[in-house]
């Protein structure tokens, strides 16, 4: 056997693996570089950390921005004043269209969700226990594909993460989803949210519209071991 699978075992022994960074999903993306990804819908972008990613990866991708929460959006508009390519829609998505309230959380403002807390979510997170529910506007995505000016350039790909809402996401995207390429879902594992879509549901509902899951890009643990939430994958 070589040195590096000594060396691998050595820091195996200390709690440390060691991987190429091909085999490592959040570098190699899944397979989802050898896409000619050429649209990214980012749905619950906050202040734009997945917008940034996909940059990196995507770099002729046009990027749509879904954000109702006013300082995120402020910080979105502030990237898409040095890249044209993103647009920014200040509201959430979910599938009826109307006026209703977020959930802010003010010591972690990605933790915000149209859904009310658990008592788990709490004692896992302490940040999420001080809120406002302040009003924003909700739309549906299919609504808004169809009175955009510009159409959607294939491939699209689609990342959903508004804690514990991505089924009502998913239920008004049907039409968006069935022209994308690939999918990105956050899903919560423990009970965070009240409410929450499963990750069960969320497999019918995106094999419904011939979105197959493929595995997981990032998940994170609880310290017994098991997932408390992940970013599953899904292509067509």
């Amino acid at each position: 056997m070589g040195v590096a699978h000594w060396v691998k075992k050595s820091f195996a022994a200390l709690g440390t693996d060691i991987r190429r960074m091909r085999e490592v999903p959040e570098h190699n993306l899944l397979g989802l570089r050898a896409f000619n990804i050429r649209t990214v819908i980012d749905v619950g972008a906050n202040v734009g950390q997945f917008a940034r990613f996909a940059r990196a990866n995507f770099p002729e991708a046009r990027i749509l921005a879904f954000e109702p929460l006013p300082a995120a959006v402020a910080a979105l508009r502030g990237l898409a004043r040095r890249d044209s390519n993103v647009e920014v829609f200040a509201y959430a998505l979910g599938d009826v269209e109307g006026e209703t309230h977020i959930h802010l959380h003010r010591n972690h403002s990605p933790s915000s969700s149209l859904l009310n807390t658990t008592q788990l979510s709490h004692q896992i997170y302490p940040f999420t226990e001080i809120q406002e529910r302040i009003p924003i506007s909700l739309r549906r995505l299919d609504s808004v594909v169809a009175t955009l000016d510009d159409p959607l350039a294939p491939e699209i790909l689609v990342k959903i993460d508004v804690q514990g809402y991505e089924g009502h996401v998913i239920r008004g995207a049907a039409n968006t989803l069935s022209a994308a390429r690939a999918c990105i879902v956050e899903v919560n594992r423990d009970s965070l949210y009240v409410g929450q879509a499963s990750f069960e549901e969320i497999v019918s509902a995106l094999s419904a519209v011939n979105l197959r899951y493929c595995g997981n890009l990032s998940q994170v643990h609880a310290p017994d071991g098991h997932v408390i939430y992940l970013d599953a994958v899904f292509i067509r």
